[in-house]
């Protein structure tokens, strides 16, 4: 068992270090151009939102608030008849909306979808989703992870250590591997296993950094003796920040994005891609450094 942990402290101090800085334009530079249009079929394969405020029926491919009734939006629907769909959406103060898998044509230009198909999402078995498993970087010890010291560490010398590492200039990502806890995989006490699966004595610490190793694992040893792991990452934590704040401001369409230190790279939603923004994003920041992914895909 892992925990991820999003460690923000530091990131303003050490946003004059970013890689990408010569990829980031000023204002009034383009945006990232939109697709001009799909060229065949494209579905949301799996339910999605559909909404209607009384001004026309919208496909929310983003978030949605779950107030009552909830709140979202998204391109326009054309061809969409609520009356085809009678007891299988819900109503309240005039919002219709249901849960829909959705299929047709998209015009990112001017964000309608034109609907060609469409089946109610009411029994749509969700696929399991393998959680990621963020064990250690480094390879085993011999005979195992252990703790040969124990005088530094506290749940204070754990916190201690984590923000150290934020401070580090070529600072990555942190997160901590719990699979030497014996007590992983134990029926306990819900109390008892947070308690003791977050017992630091059985936790590994990971550091990544893009400078050197071993300097950061000397300076994090002042602070902790436990099982600690410090590794080569890609891009810091900061030049991946800068650069998914910018992508929120010139991505037409964009839907959600997030960093992912540990893979280096900044990911990105948007509502449909043709590859071409894809394409235009690669020649502006380098291939490798943002992945996209369409929310319509290709029937």
């Amino acid at each position: 068992m892992t925990r991820v942990l999003t460690l923000a402290g530091g990131v303003a101090g050490l946003v004059l270090v970013c890689a990408a800085c010569s990829a980031i334009t000023g204002p009034g530079q383009p945006a990232v151009p939109p697709p001009t249009g799909s060229s065949g079929l494209v579905t949301t394969g799996h339910p999605v939102t559909v909404i209607d405020d009384g001004s026309g029926a919208e496909l929310c491919l983003g978030g949605v608030a779950e107030s009552l009734p909830p709140q979202c939006g998204g391109p326009k629907l054309a061809g969409w008849d609520w009356s085809d769909w009678t007891g299988k959406f819900e109503a309240s103060q005039g919002v219709r909306w249901g849960e829909f898998i959705v299929t047709g044509s998209y015009d990112p230009a001017s964000e309608e979808f034109t609907v060609t198909e469409a089946r109610s999402g009411e029994g749509y078995v969700w696929p399991d989703r393998d959680d990621e498993t963020w064990t250690s970087a480094c390879p085993e010890p011999a005979g195992g992870w252990r703790v040969t010291d124990k005088s530094k560490v506290s749940a204070r010398d754990q916190d201690a250590a984590l923000s150290l590492a934020t401070s580090f200039q070529d600072y990555s990502t942190a997160w901590v591997d719990q699979s030497p806890n014996p007590a992983v995989g134990k029926d306990l006490p819900p109390e008892e296993q947070g308690r003791r699966l977050n017992d630091p004595l059985y936790t590994v610490i990971n550091i990544a950094v893009t400078g050197d190793v071993a300097a950061a694992e000397a300076k994090l040893r002042e602070v902790w003796s436990g099982m600690l792991c410090v590794s080569q990452g890609k891009r810091t934590e900061a030049e991946l920040q800068i650069v998914q704040d910018q992508l929120q401001r010139e991505v037409r369409g964009l839907l959600t994005s997030y960093t992912d230190p540990r893979a280096g790279v900044v990911m990105v939603q948007v509502s449909y891609d043709d590859g071409s923004v894809q394409r235009a994003l690669d020649q502006k920041f380098g291939k490798g450094l943002i992945v996209v992914d369409s929310a319509l895909k290709p029937v």
